[in-house]
């Protein structure tokens, strides 16, 4: 989480997180949970909002920017999703 709590990284297979995300068959997605707003979203797409997964996240301090390995070469340094949120 951030570094005042209000920003959490989420790894989950689930589909019931994001109306627009079925469940991928045991593969996780990185979701920013907002607990200021109560809002999540859907971080680990990359600009065409093709879904890359996710492995393993961090996010920075000042929860601006999340750090997201994924297995697929979707996401890229200043990819939306990929390297802020």
């Amino acid at each position: 989480s951030s570094a005042d709590g209000k920003r959490v990284l989420l790894l989950s297979s689930s589909g019931d997180l994001d109306p627009m995300v079925p469940g991928q068959s045991g593969t996780p997605n990185v979701y920013l949970h907002d607990r200021t707003t109560g809002e999540t979203t859907l971080i680990s797409t990359n600009a065409e909002r093709t879904i890359a997964g996710g492995v393993a996240a961090s996010i920075s301090a000042d929860g601006h920017y999340a750090f997201i390995q994924s297995g697929k070469a979707l996401l890229g340094p200043g990819t939306e999703g990929g390297g802020s949120s």
